[in-house]
């Protein structure tokens, strides 16, 4: 069933020309540079140090590696990083 739904969620953003992220609930990643990112639409922090951040969306879990890393905000959906982003890893739940 959450196929279906998640199917004709894409059909509409593709007949209306609308962004993924709008209805679908997809995560969207601004980062700029290596030293900040921001992220939309997650669905909670799973894993958080200096070092390390994992954070749950929809359908992946978003890792990131590097060094000084600091949750500088977090709302209910959306959240910045900043510090020395070396890798950005993207896996199924």
């Amino acid at each position: 069933m959450k196929k279906k739904i998640r199917k004709a969620k894409q059909q509409i953003t593709k007949i209306f020309e609308l962004p993924a992220e709008a209805i679908t609930g997809v995560f969207r990643i601004i980062a700029i540079g290596n030293n900040s990112l921001y992220m939309e639409n997650h669905k909670g922090i799973l894993v958080y140090t200096q070092k390390k951040l994992k954070i749950n969306t929809e359908e992946n879990e978003v890792l990131i590696m590097g060094d000084n890393l600091l949750l500088k905000k977090m709302g209910k959906k959306n959240l910045m990083v900043e510090g020395n982003i070396k890798i950005l890893e993207f896996s199924e739940k």
